[in-house]
This record gives C-alpha cells, structure tokens and sequence, in this order.
C-alpha cells in the first residue's frame, strides 16, 4: 500500500508464526497432529483443496489441487511472470539457511549483512531476513542473489494443477492473499517458511538472567475471569448478520443479508495482583500467551516442544505504585484483535476522480491498514468439549527497557498492534516479537535446569497458570 512499515521483515515473520501457532492449536483440539511443513517440493502434495468458489475478475471458477498433486516448474505467460523453476526455489532455500548460519548475507555491492538481533541502531536481523524472504526487492538486501522464495512459493502451488497454462485454468487460491487461508496447504507452506526463520533464532544467544528478569516487582496471583468462574473460559457458536453487495457480485439492485456462523467466546477479564516492592511508582510492559499444556499423546510438553505453541494473546502497559496492585484487563482490549465491526465493516464506496482528472487516491487506505489483525472472535482457541488445558504465561518487563520514541497525539490504526503495528508510528515494543520464545531458553536460570516454561516461573516478575478451555458446540450466549 506503499505505507513505509516499521519492523515490517519481523511482522512478516512474527504474525504467520503466530498464525500457524494458532492452526496447531486448533489441531489439537481435535486430536489431530500439529501440521507438518512443506519442505520437500519433489514428493506429492497429499492433501488436494476445491474452494468452490468464484473469481469475479473472470467468472470462472478458482483453480483446484487433487490430492496427491506435485508441484512443477512455473511455465504460464498470462501473469507477466517469468518462468520459475523448483531448482531455482530450491537454490534460494539454500543460499538462505547459508546466510543463516554464515551470520551475514551478502548485498548487491558484495557488502556483507550482519544478522543478529542483538543490536542497538540499524535493522535487527529477523527483519532483515523477512525482507529477504518474503521479498521485497526494495528491502532486500540482494533480491537477485536471494530471490523471491516466499511469495514465488505461494505461486507455485497455486498452479500445481496448470503449471503450464495448457488448460487454460485459473489460479488457484494460494495465490491470492485474500482466499489462501482457507487452503489447508497454506499452513504446511507457513510452517516451512517459520522453519527458516526459526533456523535463525536458534542461532542467537539465549535470554540472560538480566533480560527475563525484574527486580522489585513479584506477580503473586494470576486468574482469569468469567461470570465469576475463575480460570474457566467457553467458547461456542455465534451468528453475524451482514450486507456483502459490495463485496460480492449476485447481479442484485437490493441488499444482500448474509448470515455466518463463526467460532466465538464468553468475554472475560484477566486479574494480576502484583507488588513493587520498590519506594517509587515502576512503568512496565505486561505480557500475556496461552499455550496448550499437552501434545496430541497427552504428554506436558517441554520448553523446546512448547515454545512455538505460545500465542500472544495481550500486551499493554502498567504503573505500578508502591506495595499491592490489583490489574484488571478485559479481553476485548487484546492487543493482537480488531474490533467485530472492522472485522465485518461494509466496504466503502471508492472516491471520486480528483478535479483535474487525475487518478483517485487509494481507495480506503486507512481501513485496510486499520482492518488488519486477528478478529476478535477468534482471540480464544476452540478448546475440548470436555474442556482442554493450557497455561496462561504472564510476565511483567521494565518499560524504559521496552519503550520506543512515539509521535505526539492520538494516533490512527491502533488496533492489533502487536501483529500489525501502527500506521504512522514506530511499533510499541523495543524488544524481538514473540520475547520471550522467540529464542531457546538458558541451560541454567536460579542455578537450575531450564526444562520447561515452569523454570522461567521461578522468577517473580513471572507466573504461569493453568486455565481450561471448553467448547459448548452451541450457540454462544454473551
């Protein structure tokens, strides 16, 4: 939208990995495997996908995948696309997990990149890389050398069933970012693309004692609650109604109602009592995920197992004033959702030609930058009918640590900050996306082992809960 983003390589990264974080819950919960990644292009695509549905650029219908379909060299001449080989794909995989490991990539002078995400002025490393992956020829630090590998790959199997345009058939739905979440393929393609990047954050130090930690401050209770039941949330069916005759085309003068059934959940408030033990009000940053407790064998999981399970599911700011603090936040104010009525906005109505002619603004600009984020209905997995458990992390940072230079006055798209930053300021948090899960843990924290999540819990400013998450498989009341 030719918006300059801040962060944007590492919002590239950080929300599909919490995307296909979700998606492995959501397996969970019904007793299936978290997804395997797409990372071997030579073996057949299992699953096959028919979206049936209608483009309405050309009134035919979206392209389909049988099962078992292999993926092929690109040969079309209707998109003003070269040809892309699977080679090619596979040479730009390999010059990546290079650079990876090598520390550094190598830019059209035969400049070398650093990559790290220890640093203090310039571009943290994971942001490099997502430029350099996703890619944006004007961010990347060498689009030739590098290529195109994520967005290319999207192409690639969108055309798995006409690779050569012989056919004469559509595209398929990977290859529009509108339609490619709806293909179950579009997930084993993220998990391969976080595959890389999370190649990189295992080659970066682990947190120190002095990174996790924060004096003065102790979380002594965490609970979250729900028509004062404590630590047990629902989540269930609920019906939308709304006008589509602007986005869909049914050749009708009148209205168009459309009513969907969507997964929803009880509102509910999160309650952390805290205490600053310091003789001085203390600003902080409090950070709030859900993970599942188990894997599909029932087993607890550990760090390592776990660690690209945790979903970000808030985080917001807090002065704390001497002694006991009781925190009171309502999930509707999450920072990774928008509001239902972005969600299910109506489209606008294009703007005018300018006076002299000349070509319209960019139609509604501000609301697809305002739109983006998770909507608010899906904050919560689904959960079990016979309820499934996670844990609830919490930690509480330094904010003089965290905080970054912010303009003056209000400030437009602050919704879902965390997983789309902000329009026209820098994005609220100074520390990597996904901290602290983004890299191993330490071998030793309190002179001790770090095995799982709970290790990081021994410390005060940190509390780990266990909550339960049950699926009513009815309508929801609210």
């Amino acid at each position: 939208m030719d918006v300059p983003g801040d962060r944007k390589g590492e919002l590239f990264y950080y929300m599909h990995q919490q995307m296909v974080a979700r998606y492995d819950m959501e397996r969970l919960s019904v007793d299936l495997n978290r997804v395997e990644k797409l990372e071997n292009w030579r073996v057949p695509i299992s699953d096959g996908y028919f979206s049936k549905l209608t483009s309405n650029n050309s009134g035919r219908a979206w392209g389909t995948r049988q099962d078992d379909s292999l993926m092929k060299d690109f040969r079309r001449t209707d998109f003003g696309l070269e040809f892309i080989d699977i080679t090619v794909m596979e040479i730009w995989m390999s010059r990546l997990m290079d650079a990876i490991h090598q520390g550094y990539m190598i830019n059209r002078n035969g400049d070398r990149v650093p990559l790290s995400d220890n640093v203090t002025t310039g571009k943290l490393g994971i942001e490099i890389l997502g430029d350099a992956f996703e890619a944006d020829a004007s961010l990347s630090p060498n689009a030739l050398f590098y290529g195109d590998l994520h967005n290319l790959g999207h192409l690639m199997i969108a055309f798995t069933h006409d690779n050569d345009g012989a056919h004469k058939e559509e595209i398929g739905v990977m290859g529009d970012s509108a339609t490619a979440m709806r293909d179950p393929v579009f997930y084993r393609w993220h998990k391969f693309v976080d595959g890389i990047f999370q190649e990189y954050k295992m080659t970066q130090p682990p947190y120190t004692l002095e990174d996790l930690s924060l004096p003065n401050v102790v979380v002594d209770k965490v609970g979250v609650l729900r028509d004062n039941q404590l630590n047990q949330l629902t989540t269930g069916w609920n019906l939308r109604e709304f006008e589509a005759s602007r986005g869909l085309d049914f050749n009708a003068p009148n209205p168009v109602m459309l009513r969907i059934t969507h997964l929803d959940h009880a509102p509910f408030n999160y309650h952390i009592q805290v205490t600053n033990s310091g003789a001085a009000p203390k600003k902080v940053t409090v950070r709030i995920f859900i993970a599942p407790k188990h894997n599909v064998r029932g087993l607890e999981m550990s760090f390592m197992e776990q660690r690209l399970l945790w979903s970000e599911m808030d985080k917001f700011t807090e002065t704390l004033k001497p002694g006991k603090n009781q925190i009171v936040r309502a999930s509707k104010d999450s920072s990774i959702t928008n509001p239902n009525e972005f969600t299910f906005r109506d489209l606008g109505p294009r703007p005018p030609p300018a006076a002299d002619g000349s070509a319209p603004p960019p139609a509604n600009n501000e609301f697809n930058f305002c739109g983006c984020g998770w909507p608010e209905h899906l904050l919560l997995p689904r959960g079990k009918p016979e309820g499934m458990t996670y844990q609830l992390f919490v930690m509480l940072t330094d904010y003089e640590k965290d905080k970054v230079e912010e303009p003056k006055g209000p400030r437009k798209c602050a919704n879902a900050v965390s997983f789309c930053g902000i329009l026209d300021a820098k994005y609220p948090d100074k520390r990597p996306m996904g901290f602290p899960f983004d890299r191993r843990p330490p071998p030793i924290l309190n002179n001790e082992m770090v095995t799982s999540v709970a290790d990081y819990a021994s410390l005060g400013n940190i509390s780990l809960t266990d909550i339960t998450i049950t699926f009513l498989n009815n309508q929801l009341k609210k």
